[in-house]
């Protein structure tokens, strides 16, 4: 056969439109599980996990490929809410590396959190309040879960379904950088690794439902750096890129960060630096996606 000068142009030229069939979000979701994947083969995990960590990267490859050559009303729609299922899906599978935890560091942390506790008096003016201040607290942690579907929610009810991906992006890549590190820090929840101590005196409902999801559903490899904290303050950078126009709404989603950071040091179901490291993942997250998005 002969070698022409076309050839590698017509091969860039399918490369860059193969590349076009996955969305920049989904190319964050694809990196995640190769991270997956690689780290179970070096782990060394049970063989069945290894092949599912092997798959996931591929079969969202191929699902976004044929959704995009194949695209109807129902699957277009179902693309743009899938990838919250995967980061679901995503956090459960930290739980396949799970290490000694760290205590000596976990000590360390402690000392910030009883500063803040009982130094600042966080406890105090929280508690001051009854019931109130404590069901706030619980109530905006329990509410992280549901944020990331109500902000996606939020930017189709407002007409701005083109802008899903300017979400997306930067939520899933704070939330999913912040599970990427968790193998690599090893860590108990203070409530656990401190057990009977520093803990609130104001016990309200929805402290008691968080514990049992937290019993429940949670995962046992790491605290750190916090998910929750991580996934509310990403949730919140990404709907301020999505709707620039409302800044109220992301307004709202950032005050929420700023209670959920706080109940995650009363509630002691994680120290103050696992909800810093969550908020700086996500600025992170931000500011890399800003930076490509002006350079592309």
């Amino acid at each position: 056969m002969q070698y022409t000068w076309r050839e590698p142009l017509v091969a860039g030229a399918l490369a860059l439109r193969q590349r076009a069939l996955i969305r920049p979000s989904e190319w964050i979701l694809i990196a995640y599980f190769v991270h997956s994947a690689a780290l179970a083969l070096w782990r060394g995990i049970p063989l069945p996990q290894q092949l599912l960590a092997l798959a996931m990267p591929v079969v969202i490859w191929l699902l976004a490929s044929l959704e995009t050559k194949n695209s109807v009303p129902w699957s277009s729609v179902t693309r743009d809410w899938l990838p919250l299922g995967l980061v679901l899906f995503g956090y459960l599978q930290v739980n396949w590396f799970a290490g000694s935890p760290m205590d000596e560091w976990q000590r360390t942390w402690v000392r910030l959190d009883r500063a803040i506790l009982d130094g600042w008096g966080l406890r105090t003016m929280v508690e001051s309040t009854g019931w109130w201040g404590p069901s706030l607290l619980e109530g905006c942690y329990l509410l992280t879960y549901a944020v990331p579907a109500i902000c996606l929610g939020v930017i189709h009810w407002h007409g701005r379904r083109g802008r899903n991906d300017r979400f997306l992006r930067v939520f899933l890549l704070g939330t999913l950088g912040t599970y990427a590190l968790l193998p690599y820090f090893p860590s108990v929840a203070p409530r656990l690794a401190f057990p009977g101590m520093d803990l609130p005196t104001v016990i309200v409902p929805l402290h008691q439902l968080n514990l049992w999801i937290l019993g429940h559903f949670d995962i046992q490899t790491s605290v750190f750096p916090s998910g929750h904290v991580a996934a509310a303050c990403a949730a919140a950078f990404g709907l301020w890129r999505a709707i620039p126009e409302r800044r109220w709404l992301s307004g709202l989603a950032f005050l929420q960060v700023a209670l959920v950071l706080a109940a995650i040091i009363v509630g002691r179901y994680h120290y103050a630096v696992d909800g810093m490291a969550g908020v700086g993942v996500s600025v992170l997250a931000f500011v890399v996606v800003e930076a490509m998005s002006s350079a592309g």
